[in-house]
């Protein structure tokens, strides 16, 4: 049977396990002492494997600047527009935009700092060089060989891999729930 979220009116939330055509819109809350009229928060129902799919919600400006909220009914910065992922495939499309969009910013700000790198150290060897001319010839070849080791090295690749939790992990590859009720062992072992 499937689990319901329900929220009252003074801000508890909580799940009713009801049968399909028992669901109602409005319960008293589960809550002691409270019981007043709670109304169901409706999501995306059962989706893979029992997993239940709640929209994600994202905030995006006209410049494609993305603003993550911490929940879905947050509000929505000046200049920005809420935009809600109801599916799967709409998160897998969102992520692989923004993704695109972040990986050429993230190329050009790596183009900048190469750039302002390689300035700096042609700077610091035309000084070393001129050093050098004081050095023994063993302290010259130090200095050489130092030099084309720093021209070795790999520069570092930059990827961003943003994903949506929910769109990309089930029970086949993240830890088991542990719990008080499983007395902190995983479920199912």
């Amino acid at each position: 049977m499937p689990a319901h979220d329900y929220q009252c009116s003074a801000g508890h939330r909580f799940e009713v396990i009801v049968q399909p055509s028992k669901v109602t819109d409005r319960v008293r809350c589960r809550t002691r002492r409270c019981r007043r009229m709670a109304t169901i928060l409706w999501s995306v129902g059962t989706v893979r494997a029992g997993q239940r799919f709640n929209p994600i919600v994202v905030h995006v400006d006209k410049d494609g600047n993305v603003s993550f909220p911490g929940r879905n009914d947050a509000k929505v910065p000046e200049g920005y527009e809420k935009k809600t992922l109801t599916t799967f495939a709409a998160a897998r499309q969102f992520t692989k935009e923004f993704n695109q969009r972040e990986n050429v910013k993230a190329e050009i700000r790596q183009q900048e700092k190469t750039e302002q790198f390689e300035a700096m150290q042609r700077q610091n060897r035309g000084e070393l060089r001129q050093m050098m001319q004081g050095f023994s010839q063993k302290g010259r070849d130090f200095a050489n060989f130092a030099m084309k080791q720093n021209d070795m090295r790999k520069k570092r690749p930059t990827e961003i891999n943003g994903y949506f939790e929910v769109a990309e992990f089930d029970s086949s590859n993240r830890m088991a729930q542990c719990d008080a009720a499983t007395d902190w062992k995983p479920r199912g072992k």
